[in-house]
C-alpha cells in the first residue's frame, strides 16, 4: 500500500515515479504491446535487519509490437534495485528500475504448422 516504484538510471534523473495504490498504473505502458516476456534472474539479496533486506535483480524484457512496417521486439536490459520489508511476508517496499540499454529488432510472427 505504501510502496514506491521509480524509473531512474544509475546516473540520471527520475523519469517516472509511482507510490502507494498508484504503483499499479506503472503497468499501463505495457498495454500498447501485443505481448511481453520478462525473464527475471541473477538475484542477489542482502539482509539489512531482522525485517529488512535489499536486492539487486536482473531482467531481460521483450516487448512484441505490431507496426505498419511489420512486427518488432523492443528488448530491455533492466536492473531492479530493491528494498524489502517483512510484514506478514516479504514485500517490496521500494524498487528503482534502471534500464541499462534497449535494442529494437525485427520480429517474426509465430509460424503456422501445417497438419
Amino acid at each position: 500500500e505504501d510502496g514506491v516504484l521509480r524509473v531512474q538510471g544509475d546516473d540520471g534523473p527520475v523519469e517516472n515515479e509511482w507510490s502507494g495504490p498508484d504503483v499499479v498504473r506503472s503497468f499501463d505502458v505495457l498495454a500498447g504491446f501485443h505481448r511481453t516476456f520478462h525473464h527475471v534472474g541473477g538475484c542477489v539479496f542482502d539482509e539489512t535487519g531482522p525485517d529488512a533486506a535489499t536486492g539487486r535483480v536482473k531482467c531481460l524484457a521483450h516487448h512484441y509490437e505490431r507496426t505498419g512496417n511489420g512486427p518488432v521486439d523492443l528488448v530491455m536490459m533492466i536492473h531492479y534495485h530493491d528494498s524489502y520489508r517483512r510484514d506478514g511476508g516479504w514485500r517490496i517496499a521500494e524498487r528503482r528500475v534502471a534500464i541499462e540499454w534497449t535494442e529494437l529488432h525485427p520480429a517474426h510472427p509465430r509460424r503456422k504448422v501445417r497438419s
